[in-house]
């Protein structure tokens, strides 16, 4: 999660009328996802999904990003309008996954923000996903939005007791996908892969030891930005795949090449599921944006690998993929610019959605 903007205040957040409801702003006659499919599995370089190659179309869910006690600004105001609703929301805005970010201390039994409560609530909003008809994605994070004081750089022995807590909660569904970390730290360089590769395959073997059989998804370095030099993970059922997040922090980030440093030749060895995108202005945007993001969306699909758009329940109008509560999608169009509300690739991501084809104009 970008902190740059996921810290800022906006107005809606400040409202005492936001609520979570229905979509907005949608394309007719949607093309929704196959209800409550039950098995995704990892085969060679690709996800399956009962059987059948799958490229996940998601929006990503903050509202549980941090516990009660430690929730505040945009976190705060997107769970005070959580509803069980929003996943029918979720799907009918396009979208077959929910990646659910959530609090690594609240869910930590050795941390003093844990409690049972804040579990109860995350596996309730699991099971409404999944009865919802929506694949879910839980990433655990470590961040100071998280409650966390002391931010871990990679997974850590915490990491591994939350796992231990939440994957025998959901351990009898392989339609629920475990991000293990969210946004390891480190640079890319030899002696960090290697740290990396240690950290991730230690809460393999504590999610296994479990019984669990669901896919894992291992961040990059960098904040996710990156595996080049990446290794592979070890896992005894080879059911691990990778997520990347691939932000636009230069112009030269907007370009194909760079999609393929970052990710896309990783993507031709091992799964690779990009499961947090948008366009925030504050990281980086300029002219370029718009049409870097339609083709960037476009390379997503040819090497078929799978989106979590930035957020659904975070409004901010610049640069997520929603202006409201009510999923109305960010725009590139009538020439919208970096910094003006209602800019970002929602639409965008959206059109992708609902028909099963990048969008080739801006929306």
């Amino acid at each position: 999660m970008k902190l740059a903007i996921a810290l800022s205040l906006f107005p809606c957040v400040l409202l005492a009328g936001c609520s979570s409801s229905s979509s907005g702003g949608g394309i007719s006659t949607p093309i929704l996802p196959t209800p409550t499919p039950t098995t995704v599995t990892v085969s060679g370089i690709h996800l399956l999904r009962n059987g059948a190659t799958w490229i996940p179309h998601g929006v990503v869910m903050i509202a549980f990003v941090a516990p009660p006690a430690a929730a505040k600004g945009v976190y705060l105001a997107a769970a005070n309008a959580y509803t069980p609703a929003e996943f029918t929301a979720i799907r009918t805005w396009g979208a077959d996954t929910v990646r659910m970010q959530v609090s690594q201390p609240g869910l930590d039994p050795q941390n003093a923000l844990f409690t049972q409560s804040f579990v109860n609530s995350v596996q309730a909003a699991v099971t409404a996903a999944r009865a919802a008809g929506l694949n879910v994605i839980v990433s655990v994070q470590d961040e100071s939005q998280s409650g966390e004081t002391s931010p871990a750089t990679l997974p850590n022995a915490a990491t591994q007791r939350v796992w231990a807590e939440l994957a025998p909660l959901f351990n009898t569904d392989t339609g629920i996908l475990y991000e293990m970390m969210n946004e390891p730290q480190p640079t890319a360089n030899t002696a960090n892969w290697t740290a990396w590769a240690t950290a991730m395959n230690a809460v393999i073997t504590t999610i296994r030891g479990t019984g669990s059989k669901n896919v894992v998804l291992a961040d990059g370095l960098q904040y996710a930005g990156t595996f080049s030099g990446a290794p592979m993970l070890t896992d005894p059922l080879g059911q691990v795949a990778y997520a990347s997040h691939p932000y636009f922090y230069t112009s030269a980030d907007e370009t194909t090449s760079s999609f393929a440093t970052r990710f896309g030749n990783f993507a031709l060895t091992a799964p690779v599921v990009v499961t947090e995108w948008s366009t925030p202005y504050s990281d980086f945007c300029d002219i370029t944006t718009p049409a870097a993001s339609l083709t960037f969306e476009q390379y997503l699909q040819t090497n078929g690998i799978g989106l979590m758009g930035f957020a659904y329940d975070l409004p901010t109008g610049m640069g997520s993929i929603t202006t409201d509560f009510n999923g109305t999608p960010t725009t590139f169009a009538n020439n919208i610019a970096c910094g003006t509300a209602g800019f970002g690739p929602g639409k965008i991501t959206q059109v992708w959605y609902k028909t099963g084809t990048p969008a080739t104009t801006l929306q």
